[in-house]
């Protein structure tokens, strides 16, 4: 298979993901409704985690920002998620280098975090024409939910 090189990022999915992609880490993870410190059993945040990347709640289309990590049991986050989280997969993001993503549904359209978008229309966050002189400011990762239809991603770096 051929490698690619260049700054942009194709794919297509047909399920819940989010965007850029996630993936499960060790152990589970405990957060009480309205607090923003997320306890770990047999979590290794020091090691698998790092601050300014993201934990997800799929099911409910959240993402919420990882501020410090205190130790491998224990972090915080931005913001509390709307529900509790009991003994929780860890879904992780990692920090992003996005300077665009573009989501488009096909069918029957889809949702972004949440919020119904029509077939056939581009959706498109970015802050390509952002000063980057200074410290980079990236795109928040999302969650698309193409169940039932598909969606083309498109992510450029």
């Amino acid at each position: 298979m051929a490698v690619n090189y260049k700054n942009s990022v194709p794919s297509v999915t047909t399920g819940h993901v989010t965007f850029p992609a996630s993936s499960n880490k060790t152990g589970t993870i405990d957060i009480a409704a309205g607090e923003t410190s997320v306890i770990g059993t047999n979590t290794l945040f020091s090691s698998e985690l790092l601050v300014n990347g993201w934990i997800c709640d799929i099911a409910h289309d959240e993402i919420r920002k990882i501020t410090q990590i205190k130790n491998d049991t224990l972090l915080a986050i931005d913001h509390p998620f709307s529900n509790a989280q009991v003994a929780a997969t860890l879904v992780y993001i990692e920090p992003s280098n996005s300077v665009d993503l573009m989501v488009v549904f096909a069918g029957d359209g889809g949702t972004i975090d949440g919020v119904p978008v029509p077939a056939n229309v581009g959706i498109s966050a970015n802050k390509s024409g952002r000063d980057m002189s200074g410290e980079k400011d990236f795109v928040d990762p999302v969650i698309v939910n193409a169940t039932g239809t598909s969606a083309f991603l498109f992510q450029l770096k």
